[in-house]
């Protein structure tokens, strides 16, 4: 990859820059299925597996009046892991049930090396970004799908147990002044759903689950420090698991056809409780430093909206309309005060036509999403850079050249909208000078060849 750019952050000038990344990822499997002959099990699943990849990733950029620097990154990932999935089907009185159950182990080793020239001030290379990690997370759960009236209505019971255990491990190239925290935790979370289908054509269902999110080794432990560019990134060695209850309700379509279309339809409305809720903070402005955290907020709630339609018509064209809104605040839980929880993307609309040859051979799709502007109310401080509203357009295309090729071509952002996504701004001052910085890519094509051995 080669790009030239004119970007000047902090009074240096970009002239160009050169990337290139590597990816390598080798996997061995083996695995069992098991048909059923009539016994207590009818199916049944397991498998055990080895993987081990590697990404490089190395850039230079050509800088004026500050030197020249280059970057060589190492992320390398080994896991092994089994998993194993069983079902019974049997019937009591008037209920058929369906029962799934299963576990599944995996031990992740992980290692992080920053490396190249001309490194940020405070820093020499190579260094590590977080210390060599092993990560274990292992998980049981069964689920009964119940079923009455031929599948008019159908209940889902569930249970599932989960565990994690981080451990850390120091050596020279990762600070010393930087603690290393070894972390592990377990909980058993129920699940209940059900849906009904009073019509042929329209269901409704609704779900209560618990959740157990456990903190990823990236969020305990990292250290990163750009003091240059006013930015750092600190660990957090008291980080707990997240903990949550959710709710939803919503409305389905099968078998539906409208305008002479297949229609999918679904729509629903959902809230979820938090305890310890898992987020990046930002403290100071960029040039402080500003300082990054992976911090608990304590009680968090988050409601919202989402609805999706696609239309398919036999000639190969479609049509999609989706939509998703979302409101979250958090609570102190000292004060008891609300405050609203920035991590909250917009309203976001897509819309999109799509042909797709009846026979496979090509097709292709016109997207447009459209985002609405974050409120000041949604917001903590009154300068914090909201971003406009923006639409933009998307082309893709794709050939079947063959059974095992496919070429695939897109045109992005085909208006040359000057936009942010607000998961990238946010944090960001309205006066900030980094602004563009943090903006995405005008007008960009992309052209793919992928081949299937």
């Amino acid at each position: 990859m080669f790009t030239r750019a004119l970007t000047a952050i902090n009074g240096t000038t970009t002239l160009d820059l050169y990337g290139d990344d590597s990816t390598d990822r080798q996997r061995i499997a083996f695995d069992y299925t098991y048909d059923g002959d009539g016994g207590f099990i009818d199916d049944a699943f397991a498998a055990i597996y080895y993987q081990t990849s590697s990404i490089e990733q190395y850039t230079f950029e050509d800088r004026n009046p500050a030197a020249d620097r280059s970057r060589l990154n190492h992320f390398d990932n080994d896991v092994w892991g089994l998993s194993a999935q069983a079902t019974s089907a049997f019937v009591t009185g008037a209920a058929t049930h369906t029962v799934v159950y299963g576990g599944d182990y995996s031990l992740t080793h992980q290692e992080g090396l920053r490396d190249g020239t001309t490194p940020p001030f405070g820093e020499t290379f190579p260094t590590r970004p977080f210390p060599n990690t092993d990560f274990t997370l292992a998980g049981l759960f069964i689920q009964d799908e119940i079923s009455f009236l031929d599948g008019r209505v159908v209940f889902f019971p569930a249970v599932r147990y989960d565990s994690f255990e981080i451990e850390g491990e120091r050596d020279a190239l990762y600070p010393a002044s930087i603690a290393i925290a070894d972390q592990s935790d377990s909980r058993v979370t129920p699940r209940f759903g059900v849906v009904a289908w009073p019509t042929e054509h329209v269901g409704v269902f609704f779900n209560y689950a618990q959740g157990f999110k456990a903190p990823s080794p990236s969020q305990v432990n990292n250290a990163f420090t750009n003091l240059a560019s006013g930015y750092t990134s600190i660990p957090n060695p008291n980080l707990a698991p997240e903990t949550s209850e959710a709710l939803e309700l919503g409305i389905r379509t099968r078998d539906t056809t409208v305008f002479g279309a297949s229609l999918r339809a679904q729509g629903n409305a959902f809230m979820s409780e938090y305890e310890d809720f898992i987020e990046q903070v930002q403290f100071g402005n960029f040039g402080d430093p500003a300082i990054f955290q992976w911090v608990n907020l304590g009680q968090v709630e988050i409601w919202g909206l989402e609805g999706r339609a696609d239309l398919t018509w036999d000639n190969g064209f479609g049509l999609i309309v989706s939509a998703a809104f979302a409101e979250g605040e958090e609570i102190d839980p000292v004060t008891g005060a609300h405050s609203p929880l920035e991590s909250i993307d917009p309203l976001k609309i897509v819309t999109g036509l799509s042909y797709n040859d009846p026979d496979g051979r090509f097709g292709g799709q016109a997207i447009v999403t459209y985002v609405t502007r974050k409120d000041n109310s949604d917001v903590v401080l009154a300068s914090t850079f909201r971003p406009d509203a923006f639409a933009i357009l998307d082309f893709t295309a794709y050939w079947n050249i063959t059974d095992a090729a496919t070429l695939r071509a897109g045109v992005f952002n085909a208006t040359d909208e000057t936009y942010w996504w607000w998961s990238d701004a946010r944090g960001l001052s309205s006066t900030s000078a980094v602004l563009e910085g943090f903006s995405q890519p005008g007008r960009n094509f992309s052209v793919s060849l992928a081949y299937r051995f």
